[in-house]
Formats: structure tokens, C-alpha cells, sequence
């Protein structure tokens, strides 16, 4: 489930001991003000090396801000959003508009080969 402090370690408390402590060189440089969500991927995904995004077969990360027209895998299309539980409070005709859902404006994708590298973590982190 997604970590509403921006952070998905994918349940993986090895990656988040191992890389949080090295995030903390996101001080040095200037990000979005807006949202950022960031995601450490576990195993990788072929379905990113495809033409939708146009990744090709070595991506390493990625940045991508939010838009409904990118072809993302479900998950991280979904990862953009404050899950639906958080919304059952509501009647069906106030459901709320896609703004009021979004959890993140911005979305750094770490792949997994990545997250196993310090310097190739801290290099994609931060580019």
C-alpha cells in the first residue's frame, strides 16, 4: 500500500534502510513544488521498456508529473492517488474530482537494478 509521506519502499525494509538514509541528498537540489511521490521498485517491469514512454531496454529511473494521457501500468497510475478507502465517507453524487484524489503531482520512478547501486541510486535520484 502506498506510503502517504511520498515514500513507497514496496514493503522492502532493506531498501529503506539502505536508500532513505541516502535520499537525504534531495536537500541539495531543487525538485517540484508540488506533490512528489517517489517509488523504489522491487523487481523490474518490462512493460516500461516499451515504446509508451519511451524508456528503452537500460532505463534506470524516471520523472514523470502527473497527466491522465500517459500510458503508465496501473499501479503507478494509481500510485498518483489517496486511496479510494479514504473516500467511503462520501456520498456517490459528491465522489471526489480527480484533484481532490491525487495524492502527487510528480512521480520518481527508481527501478530496481537501481536501488542496488548507492551511486546509481543517488544519480537517478537527483537528475
Amino acid at each position: 500500500m502506498k506510503q502517504s509521506s511520498g515514500w513507497d519502499f514496496n514493503c522492502s525494509a532493506e531498501n529503506e534502510a539502505a536508500l532513505k538514509p541516502l535520499s537525504e541528498v534531495e536537500k541539495r537540489f531543487q525538485f517540484p513544488v508540488r506533490r512528489l511521490g517517489r517509488y523504489f521498485a522491487r523487481t523490474e517491469d518490462p512493460s516500461l521498456e516499451g515504446p509508451s514512454l519511451g524508456l528503452g531496454k537500460y532505463y534506470r529511473g524516471f520523472h514523470i508529473p502527473f497527466s491522465p494521457r500517459k500510458v503508465l501500468p496501473l499501479y503507478l497510475l494509481e500510485y498518483f492517488f489517496h486511496p479510494l478507502e479514504k473516500f467511503m465517507h462520501h456520498r456517490l453524487d459528491e465522489m471526489p474530482s480527480i484533484e481532490e484524489r491525487k495524492a502527487f503531482d510528480n512521480l520518481i520512478f527508481i527501478g530496481s537494478s537501481t536501488c542496488l547501486n548507492p551511486t546509481g541510486f543517488v544519480t537517478n535520484l537527483c537528475a
